[in-house]
């Protein structure tokens, strides 16, 4: 299955895609000290339930939990869609993805990387 991720590396910020393997291979070396190919299939765990959900009012995106803010991945008119992430907020240290829950236009970031936020708490504008 094909997913499509929006990263951000040093300030830039790519669309990447990719794709989930069921089988790999690892290549080790035996106790001669020569490769071998080992076949091994992974695991698929599952996937754990959403925990919170993105809270909105009009056009404004609140946090759904307390926590601080990790990482930031749009910028103000960056146009978005519905369930793309927004931003990460770390939470009882684990970081919750913030996704959109609409397609739109961000009009206002009131947040920065490391601001520690509460429940309700305006994080982003989208129009």
């Amino acid at each position: 299955m094909l997913k499509k991720f929006k990263i951000k590396v040093n300030g830039n910020h790519y669309d990447v895609e990719v794709e989930e393997v069921e089988q790999a291979y690892n290549f080790c070396k035996n106790s001669e000290g020569k490769s071998a190919d080992q076949e091994y299939t992974s695991l698929k765990m599952p996937r754990p339930e959403k925990m919170f959900d993105s809270i909105i009012r009009g056009n404004a995106v609140e946090a759904p939990i307390n926590g601080t803010v990790v990482d930031i991945l749009v910028s103000e008119s960056d146009k978005v869609k519905q369930g793309e992430i927004l931003l990460i907020l770390e939470a009882m240290k684990m970081e919750n993805e913030i996704i959109s829950p609409k397609d739109g236009k961000i009009e206002k970031i009131s947040v920065k990387k490391g601001d520690k936020v509460d429940i309700g708490d305006i994080l982003i504008e989208i129009s």
